[in-house]
């Protein structure tokens, strides 16, 4: 038995308290001990040795799985719900949950078992419980451990009131170990833009002003209050278990993994919801995606933890946030009108995902070299430059160029202008190949179907058709660029963003040409089956 144990067990004796609790711990038998303070009736005498004890169980336990977890989660919620908030008893439960996540199993998402433990949402609902009570007292309490971090303060109202209220991880460096925060809350002070800012959470001044404020009215004494804001950081996802992750990991077929892509942030207002925020002033979340996801990464969502959902299981949704921005150093800039916790979702590709984008881009290549092959041969002959062959010549320039810039680009989201103009060029190049095969197919249609044989002339042909085919596009990307230069700022890819600006501009375009084309070739063949039965 540790000294440690020896002298908590001494104590206890002393003070007379925890009659029918354990005398000794044997650390070789957690399921043992584990159920021994599981009978413990856990009371304000004896709640400080009840959390020492089980703090001393799970930091000499290296593996711990859903069994072991769910009786550690009751016997957190009997502690916590004692509602004692003595720094021993804050020390123990935070250190107790930072070994937890130390130890507790990785669920693989991609099993074919996607039923959710109900232990870890408890886990975390047994440190709020236990937060609120810290908050009950003067004070504040800052406790960081290597997987979780608390940060509960007692803001002067007078300060909010002239500023905003910034909660600030910070990877520890000199020294200590990777994966502990230090952590900065203040008020009046925009978010740290450092690099090394891990996640960063913003409280607009409104919200003081429109919530806090108007339920203080009454006081007279309005400069003396202060507001209990209390912050949670955990390093990792393990007490969030999702059951949308694990069913779309399981529907992936290894392709991909749906995974919680930072660090995960909540946010409370002691005795206030936060909810229903217009959209002048949201709550701002800045992520820094994990380095460890690996390279290849799509699809960031910025969800929060409903702790309601799945049956009360919780589970990650997006009502009420929206992702504002991924700039090119990997930091996701998120908006949400309510306050709650906080992460990032991203899909994390597999191998084939590699092998796949290879094929692509050797496909295009193959594209590229038939085209500038097909280019000399019409540029290298003087009769195949009259104007429908011009128009097609067009075409393969068009289509040669939107190939080149795509497998030169599309994957270099860094610098972030380099990728913009990849995504303007992109866009630009798809939108004129797609006029150009409607110029041709109208052409076509007119020199074959209209009239057979006899050609056709149109005074000023490739004026009017380049116009159409260049021009167009040219107006379009420029009025998308001014109206919003954000719809070209999508660091997953370097390509026009998926929204209004795509669906109205790029698929419209496309889904026209694909009618217009069509029309042409149905009109052609009724024409020509007419005539040869007439």
């Amino acid at each position: 038995m540790s000294t440690e144990a020896t002298v908590l067990t001494s104590s206890a004796t002393r003070y007379g308290l925890l009659t029918t609790m354990i005398t000794a711990i044997d650390f070789g038998d957690l399921d043992l001990e584990l159920e021994r303070l599981a009978t413990v009736t856990i009371t304000s005498d004896n709640v400080r040795n009840a959390a020492n004890n089980l703090r001393l169980l799970v930091a000499n336990e290296t593996e711990l799985d859903d069994n072991k977890l769910e009786v550690i989660s009751e016997i957190l919620t009997r502690i916590t719900a004692v509602n004692d908030p003595s720094p021993e008893v804050t020390h123990s439960v935070v250190t107790t949950i930072d070994n937890i996540l130390n130890s507790y199993a990785e669920r693989d998402d991609s099993s074919s078992d996607v039923s959710i433990p109900k232990a870890p949402n408890q886990v975390h609902r047994a440190l709020e419980r236990q937060i609120t009570a810290v908050q009950s007292e003067p004070g504040n309490t800052t406790i960081e451990g290597n997987h979780v971090a608390i940060r509960a303060v007692k803001v002067p109202l007078e300060s909010i009131l002239n500023g905003t209220v910034v909660f600030e991880s910070v990877a520890a460096g000199d020294g200590n170990p990777p994966s502990k925060t230090r952590v900065r809350v203040s008020t009046g002070e925009p978010p740290n833009a450092e690099t090394e800012v891990a996640v960063s959470l913003q409280l607009p001044q409104e919200i003081i002003e429109d919530v806090i404020a108007a339920d203080m009215k009454t006081n007279d004494n309005t400069g003396n209050q202060t507001v209990a804001v209390s912050f949670i950081l955990y390093q990792n996802s393990k007490l969030f278990p999702s059951t949308i992750l694990a069913n779309e990991s399981k529907n992936a077929r290894s392709s991909y993994l749906r995974v919680v892509g930072s660090r995960t942030i909540f946010a409370t207002i002691e005795g206030i919801a936060v909810s229903d925020l217009p959209p002048t002033y949201p709550v701002e979340l800045n992520f820094a995606i994990d380095k460890d996801i690996g390279e290849k990464i799509d699809n960031i969502q910025c969800v929060y933890w409903d702790i309601a959902a799945s049956n009360g299981l919780g589970d990650w949704s997006d009502t009420g946030c929206q992702r504002i921005k991924r700039s090119s150093d990997d930091r996701v800039i998120c908006h949400c009108n309510h306050l709650t916790g906080f992460g990032v979702l991203v899909d994390r590709f597999h191998i084939s995902y590699y092998g796949l984008d290879l094929f692509s881009k050797i496909g295009c290549g193959i594209s590229i070299t038939c085209l500038v092959a097909t280019l000399f041969m019409y540029l290298s002959n003087r009769s195949l430059m009259k104007p429908p062959q011009r128009i097609f010549i067009s075409f393969c320039f068009s289509l040669l160029s939107l190939y080149v810039v795509f497998l030169i680009g599309i994957d270099r989201t860094k610098p972030e202008t380099g990728c913009v103009i990849v995504s303007v060029l992109l866009h630009y190049f798809t939108l004129t190949t797609t006029l150009w095969m409607a110029v041709e197919g109208f052409v076509i249609y007119m020199n074959l179907v209209k009239v057979i044989g006899k050609g056709i002339h149109i005074p000023k042909m490739m004026l009017k058709t380049s116009i159409t085919a260049w021009g167009i596009p040219a107006a379009i990307v420029l009025i998308v660029g001014i109206a919003d230069i954000e719809q070209y700022r999508n660091m997953e890819h370097c390509f026009i963003r998926i929204g209004y600006a795509f669906y109205f501009t790029h698929v419209l375009l496309l889904g026209l040409t694909l009618v217009v084309n069509t029309y042409f070739f149905c009109a052609g063949d009724v024409r020509t089956y007419m005539r040869e039965n007439t």
